[in-house]
């Protein structure tokens, strides 16, 4: 009830609690004031009136249901929210603002209102409906997509421009018009349509494509430019102009039609085909050029003018006709041919050629002069007889017959080829001479005998028979090849050279001879054999692989480096010599020899161990080091010399004995011993030490003494 009052105080009004809850009901409505604001719950939902309307907060937010529709006020503007979404209406329209941007929905389509044109939305696009078409303005400019495709309307036409450029569509085809001129892109190229025909101009000059190739319209005459050159197709058949003239290409050849006669220029030559032959009229008469020669055609008969005279060319050669009769001029010479043969009378003598070769026919008889030199052809054969003798020459090479047998002479010597090869005779035995050098065939086997020796040359090197073994002598020296391996001879001795080096195999092993030594290399590595043994040089130095290791005999002394150091073996045992000195390394340690005692040098200073203990003789004197310190033996007793001095040991103290006598230093001063009492050196002179104590006892007790007396 107190708690009523205050409310009653607070609002200035009367509040009606039948319901549970306090409603103010001053104003003629009932106004529920529990949120601290007047909300009117008369509708049966809570409408806020605070601030002049009712608004209704039931859905959590504050909603005008003055226009008789939840009207969302939260954001400062009236939002229509009946539909689910927040609507503005405070333009008169309603506008979907759940984007953060108003947008008109009146249409059944959201609308973007935000830039006060209506832009559709609903594509993901900005597209401007106020023309009665959508029209994307995302580009900054309208475009038109009713179509599917962007369409510029912006220049009053309809243009596309999907491929990035304004396309006009408005002929039903696209085309381009960013070059100030109409350009049909629809068949991938662009083509300008400005003179009534489809022209491209993707090369960089108009092209006509209406027929079905392009058509190059720039010089006023439709060209095809199809095959990557301007060809005019005016007259009906494609005519090149690239050179500045007609040029009909129809026959798979530039064929110049401007004289009114197809010629063709594909020599670099106006050449007539209208003949069916090609005819050069470059000099002003038709010239015949098919046989790629110029002839003349202006007497009915070919003739050839390359020469500068004109030559007859119907029998299929060229004939002179200058001088009143054929004459053949295809060999390069003028050939009479008014005998029924050709006939060759540039020399001043008739010369028959009909058989392919010069003969003389002068003499009577046809004599061959295609070598330079007279040859009788009267047996059948072109026979030479320019040196006195009948000379065969139908192989090809002179062949002297007058032997009863064909004998070739052209390499100086009469050479019988009755076999198939030109064979030697001149030294009394048949030698084959086809491979350019003398090989004797009489053995049934080629054998060169060039360099005064047979040599067999059947396995594609020479080798030499006359030892009655295969010889191999192409490396200039007698080779044995009869073990399957080049072996050298020319020592005397059978000498392998397989493998580069010449390798004495007459002991059963490979020996290299080589190095002037033989060395065995069957091992694989080269072996000293010169000296009786096998000694191995394969690391620089002889050495001996006799024993079963290898030795080093470099010194005069064979050498073990079988262990990785050199040891002298000379003595009967290993002796380490890599230090310059031979070391016995018998005992498994290294002891040093060289002094004739055995020295151990394994602690790095030289130790005697010839009395059974490692005695130091680094000083000049055996020094024993058994005991962990060195001790001095060369006087017959262990000697202490590790402070300095020389202190015998051998009673179980160390004893001084540097001047000549015994001194026990064990106290810290010398005491002389030699007595058999211990004597105080130290001042120089020897003293008693007992006696000492005691006067030094009564010396003491006598001071004592007197001072007590005083006292009293």
């Amino acid at each position: 009830m107190h708690a009523f009052a205050l409310n009653n105080i607070s609002l200035g009004g009367r509040d009606d609690v039948s319901e549970g809850r306090p409603v103010d009901v001053s104003e003629g409505r009932p106004v529920d004031v529990s949120e601290g604001r007047p909300v009117d719950v008369s509708e049966g939902r809570s409408v806020d009136v605070s601030e002049g309307r009712p608004v209704d907060v039931s859905e959590g937010r504050p909603a005008d249901v003055s226009e008789g529709r939840p009207v969302d006020v939260s954001e400062g503007r009236p939002v229509d929210v009946s539909e689910g979404r927040p609507v503005d209406v405070s333009e008169g329209r309603p506008v979907d603002v759940s984007e953060g941007r108003p947008v008109d929905v009146s249409e059944g389509r959201p609308v973007d209102v935000s830039e006060g044109r209506p832009v559709d939305v609903s594509e993901g696009r900005p597209v401007d409906v106020s023309e009665g078409r959508p029209v994307d303005v995302s580009e900054g400019r309208p475009v038109d997509v009713s179509e599917g495709r962007p369409v510029d309307v912006s220049e009053g036409r309809p243009v596309d421009v999907s491929e990035g450029r304004p396309v006009d569509v408005s002929e039903g085809r696209p085309v381009d018009v960013s070059e100030g001129r109409p350009v049909d892109v629809s068949e991938g190229r662009p083509v300008d349509v400005s003179e009534g025909r489809p022209v491209d101009v993707s090369e960089g000059r108009p092209v006509d494509v209406s027929e079905g190739r392009p058509v190059d319209v720039s010089e006023g005459r439709p060209v095809d430019v199809s095959e990557g050159r301007p060809v005019d197709v005016s007259e009906g058949r494609p005519v090149d102009v690239s050179e500045g003239r007609p040029v009909d290409v129809s026959e798979g050849r530039p064929v110049d039609v401007s004289e009114g006669r197809p010629v063709d220029v594909s020599e670099g030559r106006p050449v007539d085909v209208s003949e069916g032959r090609p005819v050069d009229v470059s000099e002003g008469r038709p010239v015949d050029v098919s046989e790629g020669r110029p002839v003349d055609v202006s007497e009915g008969r070919p003739v050839d003018v390359s020469e500068g005279r004109p030559v007859d060319v119907s029998e299929g050669r060229p004939v002179d006709v200058s001088e009143g009769r054929p004459v053949d001029v295809s060999e390069g010479r003028p050939v009479d041919v008014s005998e029924g043969r050709p006939v060759d009378v540039s020399e001043g003598r008739p010369v028959d050629v009909s058989e392919g070769r010069p003969v003389d026919v002068s003499e009577g008889r046809p004599v061959d002069v295609s070598e330079g030199r007279p040859v009788d052809v009267s047996e059948g054969r072109p026979v030479d007889v320019s040196e006195g003798r009948p000379v065969d020459v139908s192989e090809g090479r002179p062949v002297d017959v007058s032997e009863g047998r064909p004998v070739d002479v052209s390499e100086g010597r009469p050479v019988d080829v009755s076999e198939g090869r030109p064979v030697d005779v001149s030294e009394g035995r048949p030698v084959d001479v086809s491979e350019g050098r003398p090989v004797d065939v009489s053995e049934g086997r080629p054998v060169d005998v060039s360099e005064g020796r047979p040599v067999d040359v059947s396995e594609g090197r020479p080798v030499d028979v006359s030892e009655g073994r295969p010889v191999d002598v192409s490396e200039g020296r007698p080779v044995d090849v009869s073990e399957g391996r080049p072996v050298d001879v020319s020592e005397g001795r059978p000498v392998d050279v397989s493998e580069g080096r010449p390798v004495d195999v007459s002991e059963g092993r490979p020996v290299d001879v080589s190095e002037g030594r033989p060395v065995d290399v069957s091992e694989g590595r080269p072996v000293d054999v010169s000296e009786g043994r096998p000694v191995d040089v394969s690391e620089g130095r002889p050495v001996d692989v006799s024993e079963g290791r290898p030795v080093d005999v470099s010194e005069g002394r064979p050498v073990d480096v079988s262990e990785g150091r050199p040891v002298d073996v000379s003595e009967g045992r290993p002796v380490d010599v890599s230090e310059g000195r031979p070391v016995d390394v018998s005992e498994g340690r290294p002891v040093d020899v060289s002094e004739g005692r055995p020295v151990d040098v394994s602690e790095g200073r030289p130790v005697d161990v010839s009395e059974g203990r490692p005695v130091d003789v680094s000083e000049g004197r055996p020094v024993d080091v058994s005991e962990g310190r060195p001790v001095d033996v060369s006087e017959g007793r262990p000697v202490d010399v590790s402070e300095g001095r020389p202190a015998d040991v051998s009673e179980g103290r160390s004893v001084d004995v540097s001047e000549g006598r015994p001194v026990d230093v064990s106290e810290g001063r010398p005491v002389d011993v030699s007595e058999g009492r211990p004597v105080d050196v130290s001042e120089g002179i020897p003293v008693d030490v007992l006696n000492m104590y005691i006067l030094n006892l009564l010396v003491t007790s006598a001071h004592d003494l007197l001072r007590v007396v005083a006292d009293l």
